[in-house]
């Protein structure tokens, strides 16, 4: 096992497809800051702050460095002294950021010529604060190069600041927010220069394409803008990614979804690894909606769906940059969930929700997005809990295998329960790996009906070998308290009775040789 400054930097830069196998993951947050939603106010002495991150690396802790650069109003201590060690280890760094192109709805841009205009043109002629994939292309490159150039008036300094800092970094991972108003294929024919070029009429899938690729070729120049603003090295170093760059995970689950996605049959069931090089979909159980921890309707089951989605990004980019934005919905979901079950929610059990998304979608980053909390220690908390199940994959030899090179196991009769709307060239893909559970409700799980159905375990497995010689990983939490002698049907072996754990358990099992526990504090099982 590598030391772990050269492990952050080893894995950072590995290939997707290194002959070792996957890369393991690290840990990164969204945010430096922290705002405490019961006090009103921004945490001035947060524990995401750039010292903090370099001593949890220094703590064993495998971290990529993060900075944010935001302007939010809120500012704290010159982060020069953590960034220049970080240059000393020549560890790869992470820069969080907004969306440059938002500008391009703002003076002089909003003031140009409809064809030339990059916000929307409706039919009147009159401009929308949205941005549409039929405007100019090269005005999309002038905006980040004047974005990337901006004299930042809030910490960290501009780019060409940390550039001095840290003039030869392995690798610059840039986060954007990607979260700009943009016009959706169902509406172009609002749009005055689509109707100008196409007329009504056309199908959908010629709408969706067209919208693709606009997208496509706009951001292919905020991406180039982006990078002339950086020296040579940075521009060279630098991967641009996207929140939510990949299809949701609420694809399938209602047939409104593709009026969001923008598949085209034949060449793409999501164009994000073209437009981006590299997508941050979420894993989250909204404040603001029905999804949960602990019910049909929540990120363990949609998220089933990127196994088959990252197969198909990776066979049109095979470079894309691969990771997992969390958040559990924050203390408001959390009161909720103590409401329903009249008893106080543990950091052990967000650790059981977000190790089960960790080990399902294998991504290189596990990216904590906890914006808003009651206190700094409860922040600082539940943010450990992610850092050690990042840091057990690393440390332990078994799961650094599985992780590696193993092959997630299909339910072999039963399909996702979302089956809303999906195209016919995906109709038999792999989507459903639960392992059955004794105490688990009987399927079918499909339907609306369905969306709120308590699910007491959620399991996985992992298998490595061919017969005689196989073994499993079994992955597992139960999310509402702790489930002893439970029985989980593992396809291939048979039935395996285990204890199951609010913070996740994990078993081994060994054909011919049976069944033990990998984490400590778990029990022995049948």
């Amino acid at each position: 096992m590598l030391p772990v400054v050269d492990a952050i930097r080893t894995e950072a830069l590995r290939p997707n497809n290194d002959p070792i196998g996957k890369p393991l993951p690290l840990f990164a947050r969204w945010n430096n800051a922290l705002y405490l939603g019961e006090k009103q106010g921004y945490e001035p002495n947060s524990p995401y702050h750039p010292d903090r991150i370099l001593e949890a690396i220094e703590q064993g802790h495998y971290v990529l460095p993060y900075f944010q650069l935001i302007p939010n109003g809120w500012a704290w201590a010159s982060e020069e002294k953590a960034i220049k060690r970080f240059a000393q280890l020549r560890l790869p760094i992470n820069i969080t950021t907004g969306q440059p192109e938002m500008g391009l709805c703002q003076p002089p841009y909003v003031n140009l010529p409809p064809e030339l205009s990059p916000c929307v043109v409706k039919l009147d002629g009159t401009r929308e604060n949205r941005l549409s994939p039929f405007g100019s292309t090269p005005l999309w490159r002038d905006v980040a190069q004047k974005w990337i150039k901006e004299p930042w008036i809030w910490e960290p300094k501009r780019p060409q600041t940390l550039e001095q800092w840290y003039p030869n970094p392995p690798l610059v991972l840039w986060s954007f927010n990607n979260e700009a108003g943009k016009l959706a294929w169902t509406e172009v024919e609002n749009e005055k220069r689509y109707m100008d070029l196409y007329g009504a009429g056309r199908s959908n899938e010629f709408k969706r394409a067209i919208v693709a690729e606009g997208w496509i070729e706009r951001y292919s120049a905020l991406r180039d803008g982006i990078r002339s603003g950086l020296s040579p090295t940075w521009a060279n170093k630098s991967v641009i990614t996207g929140y939510n760059a990949f299809i949701g995970y609420e694809i399938f689950r209602w047939w409104g979804w593709g009026d969001y996605a923008l598949s085209v049959p034949g060449k793409f069931l999501d164009p994000n690894p073209l437009i981006w090089e590299g997508g941050s979909p979420d894993y989250y159980a909204y404040d603001w909606n029905g999804s949960s921890d602990h019910t049909v309707w929540g990120p363990q089951v949609g998220s089933m769906s990127y196994v088959f989605a990252l197969r198909e990004a990776l066979r049109i980019n095979p470079n894309f940059w691969w990771e997992l934005s969390t958040w559990d919905g924050s203390y408001t979901k959390r009161q909720h969930y103590e409401r329903e079950d009249q008893k106080p929610y543990t950091p052990n059990r967000y650790q059981g929700f977000m190790q089960f998304g960790l080990w399902l979608n294998r991504p290189r980053v596990l990216r904590e997005f906890q914006f808003q909390e009651v206190s700094a220690s409860v922040a600082q908390t539940y943010s450990l809990k992610l850092m050690d199940a990042v840091d057990r994959v690393h440390t332990t030899p078994l799961l650094r295998r599985f992780w590696r090179r193993g092959a997630l196991v299909p339910h072999p009769t039963q399909g996702h329960p979302w089956q809303d709307s999906v195209p016919s060239q995906f109709a038999n893909r792999k989507r459903w790996f639960m392992l059955d559970c004794d105490i688990n409700p009987p399927y079918p799980w499909s339907g609306t009906e369905n969306y709120g159905l308590d699910i007491p375990v959620f399991a996985i497995a992992y298998r490595l070998g061919a017969t005689p010689n196989r073994e499993w990983l079994i992955i597992a939490y139960s999310p509402r308290g702790n489930r002893s002698g439970v029985t989980l049907k593992l396809p291939g072996y048979g039935s395996v009775k285990a204890d199951i754990k609010v913070e996740g358990s994990m078993y081994h099992v060994v054909e011919g040789q049976g069944v033990k526990p990998v984490l400590s504090g778990q029990q022995p099982v049948q």
